[in-house]
């Protein structure tokens, strides 16, 4: 380890304290995940339908339906659960699949590690991993690591942009070096459809720092070298479905809100993470305010301008989660961390003594008040708090760019520890906070394996050949994904998104189904049917199972499997 400079010993403290308190709530987080890593069972309600997917990707069977024939399946692209399969096969677990959700997450923080040792020094380094890891959205530490391909994005993303940003150093980089960055891209991709901003950022990074066009567009070629060959291959194996299952058919059954995006980025920036925002806002301050040239723009920089219109896009369809922001996380530590570190913004921002400690009060005492307890209430404060900052710093009378009486740090400065300070209150405030959330939670217990295992048994004798049934299914599928059914309908999006798409899909074939019993089995989850499909189920299918099932995080209702009146099974 490198000796400690004198000027950094204040850092070290704040530090040490931090992660002591802090680590004491993330001690929950961790035995929340000792808890569901491996719990053989439904955790979440859609746990079954991606290990469903690993499955049929496994068996070489198509993931991709067409909609318009009244089959809704994956909208996922694959990266994911193609790496599970590729590791499981077609015995692939749910404990398999959220140890790699986990892999890629703990991944996250020891690349931030290795890779700013050097350059940031321990300390800096490991502040920059524990900020990755601790997230001040509370549900974001709990999406994370539930199975599906958001960890694997952001581990992709990550390793992308600390590529390119490593590339763009070097003084003689390779021409393979630039195709291989595109290939990154087009992982971060295939990861899932929101790694897409990352080739964004990329070329716009590129074209900023005025790197050669023959530099650019072998990005690009790399990208495609990745891209063109997964979609055909995609194409010709999903009989022309996957374009239009994660674009096309997506962004019609699941149409954005504007406004709420709008509310879900500004409850984001303005309530969970206000002051890694207003570190932000500091950072780009020389950049708006001072004509600072643009080319001095950090590629975490570009990343946090473009996500904003980027998440107004698709932060407003009903499946939006907060592992949407996580992109957008990485991207806001990594700003706040180069402006503590950073001397040229400190160089332009000169404060006048008398009114400093204004600011250190405006950054430090919302978060020690706490949550006011009215969400609105809340957004409305930190708003007028960072624009409080503002008009202080731009308010000539209080001569804020005077050159003389101006309090001027170089290296650890009394500005960095504040704003460090604020960052941690922050942090400190969202595991608080996920805390909460997770003691709210019950947690996998003795008896509840043994009732999920029941019902994983009844569901096992259903019928010995359990291959490529015709299924109708409303989420909490695990256990005919487990013992070997290969679901065709994933109920989760048909129900909660197609079905009110009445112009793409038509429902009279899900009804007709029923009517003629052309599916094997039916069974029921968290979400109930529209009252029009359950009319139908009633008539048509008798329950041969009616169990207490974990439908999620704990919360226990009754699942019930149908089969046709008339016997179906093993007709073909």
């Amino acid at each position: 380890m490198q000796k400690i400079d004198r000027a950094d010993l204040s850092i070290w403290i704040l530090s040490i304290a931090f992660f002591s308190v802090t680590i004491i709530l993330f001690g929950q987080y961790i035995s929340y995940l000792n808890a569901i890593v491996y719990f053989p069972y439904d955790w979440e309600p859609t746990d079954g339908d991606h290990l469903n997917f690993i499955h049929r990707l496994a068996s070489h069977l198509p993931i991709y339906l067409s909609i318009s024939k009244g089959e809704v399946l994956s909208i996922y692209n694959p990266l994911y659960h193609a790496i599970v399969a590729l590791f499981g096969g077609e015995n692939s677990s749910l404990g398999l699949a959220r140890s790699f959700t986990l892999i890629f997450w703990i991944l996250i923080p020891l690349v931030v590690f290795a890779y700013f040792r050097k350059k940031w020094g321990f300390l800096y380094s490991i502040i920059a991993a524990f900020f990755i890891w601790m997230p001040p959205e509370p549900g974001l530490l709990v999406d994370m690591v539930q199975i599906g391909p958001s960890s694997t994005m952001a581990f992709f993303f990550l390793v992308t942009i600390l590529y390119a940003n490593n590339i763009i150093n070097k003084e003689y980089p390779g021409q393979w070096e630039w195709i291989l960055l595109g290939g990154l891209a087009s992982l971060t991709y295939f990861a899932k459809q929101q790694g897409l901003i990352v080739i964004a950022v990329v070329i716009i990074f590129l074209l900023i720092q005025k790197i050669s066009k023959k530099n650019i567009i072998l990005t690009l070629i790399g990208f495609s070298f990745v891209f063109i060959p997964a979609v055909i291959s995609l194409e010709l194996a999903n009989s022309g479905e996957f374009l239009n299952a994660t674009i096309f058919d997506l962004k019609r059954i699941m149409p954005s809100s504007f406004y709420l995006s709008m509310f879900r980025l500004w409850q984001f920036l303005f309530d969970s993470s206000l002051y890694f925002f207003i570190g932000v806002l500091i950072s780009l301050f020389p950049f708006i305010f001072m004509k600072y040239g643009i080319k001095n723009l950090s590629i975490w920089q570009v990343s946090f301008i473009l996500h904003i219109p980027f998440l107004l896009v698709i932060l407003g369809n009903g499946g939006c989660g907060p592992n949407y922001f996580f992109s957008f996380w990485i991207s806001i530590v990594f700003i706040c961390i180069e402006l503590i570190k950073s001397e040229k913004v400190l160089q332009i921002l000169r404060f006048n003594k008398e009114k400093f400690f204004l600011i250190i009060a405006i950054l430090i005492v919302p978060t020690l008040i706490g949550n006011m307890g009215n969400i609105y209430a809340h957004l409305f404060i930190n708003f007028s708090l960072v624009l409080i900052v503002f008009l202080i710093i731009l308010n000539k009378n209080n001569k804020f760019l005077n050159k003389s009486d101006a309090i001027f740090f170089k290296k650890t400065t009394l500005f960095s520890l504040v704003i460090l300070f604020s960052l941690f209150a922050n942090i400190y405030s969202g595991m608080k906070n996920t805390s909460y959330v997770i003691s709210g939670m019950k947690l996998p217990t003795p008896e509840l394996e043994i009732m999920m295992q029941d019902y994983y048994d009844s569901v096992a004798l259903l019928t010995v050949d359990k291959k490529n049934l015709h299924m109708l299914s409303h989420r909490n599928i695990g256990a005919f994904s487990t013992n070997g059914f290969r679901v065709n309908n994933e109920g989760a999006t048909m129900f909660s998104y197609a079905w009110h798409s009445k112009n793409i899909f038509e429902r009279k074939i899900i009804l007709d189904n029923i009517r003629n019993q052309k599916y094997d089995v039916i069974s029921t989850g968290l979400q109930a049917y529209p009252k029009e499909v359950m009319n139908e189920i009633i008539i048509y299918y008798s329950p041969v199972i009616n169990k207490p099932i974990n439908f999620r995080f704990g919360e226990i209702g009754r699942a019930i499997v149908y089969l046709p009146k008339i016997p179906t099974l093993h007709k073909n």
